[in-house]
């Protein structure tokens, strides 16, 4: 499974993974204190803001390119959602436009993608293959993947108890 060069840094030490890069927090989610660097002048400020979330911060190599997501109930890939940004990137602002409705988030979800046929049976089968990799298939049913240019970019389980239905709520 192909993902992109990453490393761990903390403040103060230099990322070695060239530009453009991504810098996050290393235990957060919804892309909070998540930073796209596009140039060397962006780098220290990021890495600043992204530290007042965790001292270890994830680098990636940014991977330019479509969000998808991909669910998965047992062994059935479900259809791949699209997920398109009013702007910019899928952030914070984006994912919960109703909490700062002044910065005008957001973002439309197309269900299925507008894919053709052979490249959606080929994400599916890598989102399928991701989840039984990490042992997804012993953990409850539910995967989500960003799938950019073929990268495997994020990878998610959530166990019942965390969403709040079991699967026979939802099938």
């Amino acid at each position: 499974m192909t993902t992109p060069p990453w490393q761990v840094v903390t403040l103060g030490q230099r990322p070695s993974i060239p530009i453009p890069l991504v810098i996050k927090p290393s235990r957060q989610g919804s892309t909070v204190g998540v930073y796209i660097v596009k140039n060397a002048r962006e780098v220290d400020a990021a890495m600043a803001e992204a530290a007042k979330y965790d001292e270890k911060l994830l680098v990636e190599k940014f991977i330019s390119g479509r969000e998808l997501t991909i669910g998965i109930l047992g062994d059935q890939v479900l259809p791949i959602l699209e997920i398109i940004p009013k702007g910019g990137f899928y952030d914070f602002t984006n994912k919960y436009p109703f909490l700062n409705p002044q910065a005008g988030g957001g973002a439309e979800h197309v269900c299925p993608a507008k894919i053709d046929p052979e490249k959606t049976r080929q994400i599916q089968d890598l989102a399928l293959r991701a989840y039984r990799a990490l042992g997804c298939c012993r953990k409850p049913p539910r995967l989500r993947e960003s799938i950019m240019r073929g990268f495997a970019c994020e990878l998610f389980s959530f166990r019942e108890p965390e969403w709040g239905a079991g699967l026979g709520d939802i099938c």
